[in-house]
């Protein structure tokens, strides 16, 4: 599980920040940028808009795939991934404060 997260608005620069840290050898990224968990755990996604099908590929709603994000952790110190939607849905605290904190 991570040890930290970036939350930001969409385009205030979440993505430069997640690639430099990527960098970085004692920093582990998730290797999908926005697994967007904290916001949809447990959910049956449904979006019925124009691209939103290629987008839910990418959201992780089960703790065991969440977790799968961070198996190739070796000897960083941290681990992090990076979720805009964590800023604009309220579930997340709680999800954030029960899993991480």
């Amino acid at each position: 599980m991570p040890n930290f997260l970036i939350i930001g608005a969409a385009k205030a620069g979440t993505t430069s920040i997640y690639r430099y840290l990527k960098q970085h050898p004692q920093i582990y990224m998730s290797p999908a940028k926005e697994p967007r968990f904290f916001a949809f755990e447990g959910e049956n996604l449904d979006f019925r808009g124009l691209g939103d099908e290629k987008e839910a590929d990418f959201i992780v709603t089960n703790l065991d795939a969440y977790r799968n994000l961070f198996k190739k952790v070796n000897n960083q110190v941290a681990i992090g991934e990076a979720s805009t939607s964590y800023l604009y849905i309220a579930k997340s605290v709680e999800r954030i404060k029960y899993y991480i904190t």
